[in-house]
């Protein structure tokens, strides 16, 4: 898929999510709806101030329409809602994991920590599942994204690789954060 027919697949499928007609987006952007039936055509391009204005009204990034970008603001959105899910129950897992080792003090009461134990459990098999339908609730949301390729299209690339770039812009997000703090 070239570049034109990237921006005119994702413009028309942004403008369709809205309930836009063509004529309701070319008033809105200030164009004719000839020259608007252009862009989503491929045929045309708009200029700067007409792309500003697209992106304005469809209240997404520039670099998601013109398709430097994979992900617009739903898909980050579902996504995040995935990775906060996944790391809820990592931790609830490393949690039990701490529990169980209770299990092998002598001095611990081995029925509360047992109850605790099969509680933790429970809550563990309840987020797993949370997690996994957060996950296809977002995967399947991407698939409906132009532009996306095979390569990118796997659950494995979108579970492990993605995540992981995620992982680091949060913890690049509290490093900076606790830089700022040290300066104030």
């Amino acid at each position: 898929m070239t570049l034109i027919e990237l921006f005119s697949s994702r413009l028309k499928w942004l403008r369709e999510l809205k309930g836009l007609t063509q004529k309701e987006m070319a008033d809105k952007i200030g164009v004719s709806q000839q020259y608007y039936g252009r862009f989503e055509k491929g045929t045309g391009q708009p200029n700067l101030e007409a792309l500003y204005m697209i992106a304005e009204v469809l209240d997404e990034s520039i670099d998601f329409i013109i398709g430097r970008s994979l992900n617009n603001k739903r898909s980050d959105a579902l996504f995040e809602i995935y990775a906060e899910t996944r790391i809820h129950r990592q931790e609830a897992e490393g949690d039990l994991t701490y529990l169980e080792e209770l299990l092998n003090d002598p001095e611990k009461n081995h029925e509360n920590v047992l109850k605790t134990i099969k509680s933790r459990r429970e809550d563990i098999r309840d987020l797993r599942a949370k997690e996994e339908r957060a996950f296809n609730r977002f995967f399947n949301y991407i698939l409906t994204i132009p532009g996306y390729e095979n390569e990118y299209a796997t659950q494995e690339y979108w579970r492990d690789y993605y995540f992981n770039f995620y992982m680091e812009d949060q913890n690049k997000n509290n490093n900076e954060f606790w830089d700022d703090m040290r300066n104030v």
